[in-house]
């Protein structure tokens, strides 16, 4: 069994190894984690985090072998976190013992990468001028009917008031395309989410002018903006590369009451 080091507690990111001090993953989410321990080596960080707006979960960032054993380790232990919901890096849960993965009440929700860029993307398009900012209620309601419509599983909503949404408009005014986006305090780098168009309007840039539109004004506020997409979503992969994002971490989030 892979020996499980000292849990250490304090502020995110002194509590961890020098290798994760600078992973921007970390660094973007630091600000509204409450970390209860945390188990950290050059390889591997394992987290029990309380994010501020409520529901314990469980991050492991590094080698998927050396997570799988720690959180092995843990499930017999009195003090074994209870999170809701865990996002490893890929390929850890599979490697936990069938009685250990039940032991946590889990099961696999998704499997999805993030992508991160901190260059902005190439000259502007057309499209990009059709791009506007949704700020009033009535506005943000036209967006959740297209998220509805492009992006019905994403966890990033215009209900959510703390995120932000930008808009496409067609010649008629009509909106057909979306892209939210939040930020952890202040100075906090730009995390995008519910990017979706209406599916009878795919196909014309939509979503690239969108996500480029909103990538300058990102990276006009802070280093970087980042995105996760889910593996097997080539398409809008391939809209994000073109646009300079590069993957920057493999997960997968397990989750309670998944089936």
């Amino acid at each position: 069994m892979i020996a499980l080091p000292p849990a250490r507690s304090g502020t995110l990111p002194a509590v961890v190894d020098a290798p994760w001090r600078d992973n921007r993953f970390l660094l973007e989410d630091a600000a509204r984690w409450e970390v209860a321990r945390a188990w950290s080596t050059p390889s591997a960080l394992l987290l029990d985090v309380c994010p501020h707006h409520g529901g314990c979960a469980v991050v492991g960032l590094g080698d998927p072998r050396t997570l799988a054993g720690w959180l092995t380790a843990l499930a017999g232990d009195d003090q074994a976190p209870h999170p809701s919901r865990a996002s490893l890096a890929r390929g850890t849960w599979a490697r936990l013992p069938e009685a250990t993965r039940g032991t946590y009440g889990l099961a696999p929700f998704s499997s999805w990468d993030w992508l991160v860029t901190d260059v902005a993307p190439g000259p502007r398009g057309p499209g990009e001028a059709r791009v506007v900012r949704l700020t009033s209620p009535a506005e943000r309601a036209e967006a959740a009917r297209v998220v509805a419509l492009a992006n019905p599983t994403t966890l990033m909503t215009p209900g959510d008031a703390e995120t932000r949404w930008w808009g496409w408009r067609d010649d008629d005014g009509v909106l057909r395309g979306v892209v939210g986006g939040r930020r952890v305090g202040e100075s906090g780098p730009l995390h995008l989410g519910g990017i979706g168009t209406d599916p009878a309007w795919r196909g014309r840039g939509i979503a690239s002018a969108i996500t480029a539109a909103v990538l300058r004004e990102g990276l006009a506020e802070a280093p970087w903006v980042s995105l996760g997409v889910r593996e097997a979503n080539d398409r809008a992969r391939s809209v994000y590369l073109r646009l300079g994002f590069r993957t920057a971490g493999r997960f997968e989030t397990v989750r309670a009451g998944t089936s």
